[in-house]
């Protein structure tokens, strides 16, 4: 199962006037569901996680592209933290 990590990603959206009920939907069907999601900053998602992996960076990065395959088109990170 490996070690426990915390992190957070944050997101840029494309636009600030996207529906956040449905950003919401898409990061659970994508398999987000175990992330706490902030959307309080207009054209911003924050996800905060805690996984278990083998390393830091594997964990992180499989979130990332889980994460952004949710998100609108031109979705950009924006912080790993």
């Amino acid at each position: 199962m490996g070690q426990q990590f915390e992190f957070d990603l944050v997101f840029g959206l494309p636009r600030k006037d996207l529906n956040q009920d449905a950003i919401l939907d898409a990061l659970f069907e994508a398999g987000c569901e175990d992330a706490v999601v902030g959307l309080g900053a207009r054209g911003l998602v924050g996800l905060a996680f805690t996984r278990s992996g083998d390393s830091a960076e594997e964990v992180i990065a499989v979130a990332t592209k889980t994460a952004q395959s949710a998100l609108p088109e031109g979705t950009i990170l924006i912080e790993v933290k």
